[in-house]
């Protein structure tokens, strides 16, 4: 009877097993994990999307030619908030605004409320904010 080297097989399934286990079950795991202690880990994201969103009103503001009208309203399609949306969208990127519910019409909003405070206007209303769907409630039990 000859001898069968099953060794190159069985490295071959370990191997694969080693890649499962950190591709697929370990992330889960670590989302899991992040439920049941109720991390919320998009306020932090929604927090640098809100200060991008301030800088980008500062380099909008930057870009204007000739001197702004401090009385002036900022519209929204002005060619200052385009310039700080640009740089908001050019700083985050679409995946993580999209996670948080922000849509375009959304930051251009938030950029000219800013330019607005940057201005020197009455602060914005409603108050500059991330969207609502940032606030995660506790995941409940299936």
């Amino acid at each position: 009877m000859t001898a069968v080297d099953l060794k190159p097989i069985v490295d071959l399934f370990f191997t694969f097993l080693d890649g499962l286990i950190l591709t697929v079950v370990i992330p889960t795991i670590a989302v899991f994990v992040a439920r049941k202690l109720h991390v919320d880990t998009t306020s932090a994201l929604a927090q640098r999307v809100v200060q991008v969103a301030s800088n980008g009103a500062a380099y909008g503001l930057s870009q204007a030619q000739g001197a702004i009208d401090k009385n002036a309203v900022v519209d929204v399609k002005s060619p200052i908030v385009a310039a700080g949306v640009q740089y908001v969208t050019d700083t985050v990127t679409a995946a993580n605004l999209a996670s948080l519910g922000v849509t375009p019409a959304h930051l251009e909003e938030m950029v000219a409320a800013q330019v607005q405070k940057l201005l020197g206007a009455p602060a914005a209303d409603p108050p500059i904010t991330a969207p609502s769907v940032v606030v995660v409630a506790p995941a409940t039990p299936r």
